[in-house]
């Protein structure tokens, strides 16, 4: 099935950072370092763990174009009505910034957490600067919920989050978001 957008409340947002170190070959390889919260990374054959914000892996230019080797991704868990469970979505480094400036401009800016506002997501054709076109994710207000709505979603985000946070790396691979048709979300 295709959704033209998706239209919920953000129930948990966290930052993920993932590392192969060859090329991802589409077959479900486990990366070779991962973070849960986008600062400690855990190299997976050995189980030791790393700061982030030092990893050389995590810098401009390791990786290919001039990207980071490392990509730095967002997690997104969004409830939408008539849902028993959050949808999960995972944002690329190439719509952080977007997901960065809805939650910092629309939604904190004016006092608000997101599990306060209704949000949609969609999806917009761009291109990069060697003409690739990808799909870049876009947010938007809808509304805000009335102080009643509120409570009980920050009550449910409470408890959900510790299972949130816990989610396997599974959905990390480079096809996520970022690959999706610009018309839509697959599922």
């Amino acid at each position: 099935d295709m959704a033209k957008e998706l239209v919920g409340v953000i129930i948990d947002k966290y930052p993920v950072n993932v590392y192969w170190e060859n090329e991802y070959n589409g077959e479900g390889q486990e990366p070779d370092c991962f973070s849960m919260d986008g600062k400690v990374g855990t190299r997976s054959s050995e189980g030791k763990h790393y700061p982030c914000n030092s990893c050389p892996m995590n810098e401009f230019g390791t990786g290919r174009n001039g990207g980071k080797a490392c990509q730095n991704k967002h997690r997104l868990f969004i409830l939408q009505e008539g849902a028993l469970f959050p949808l999960q979505l995972t944002i690329p480094p190439t719509s952080k910034r977007n997901l960065s400036d809805y939650i910092a401009k629309r939604i904190v800016a004016k006092g608000l957490k997101s599990t306060d506002v209704v949000t949609k997501i969609t999806l917009k054709k761009t291109k990069n600067n060697g003409g690739i076109e990808y799909s870049q994710v876009q947010f938007a207000l809808v509304g805000i919920l009335p102080q009643p709505a509120r409570e009980a979603f920050a009550q449910y985000a409470a408890r959900i989050r510790p299972q949130t946070r816990k989610m396997a790396l599974d959905d990390v691979a480079p096809a996520d978001a970022e690959a999706q048709p610009a018309d839509g979300f697959g599922f």
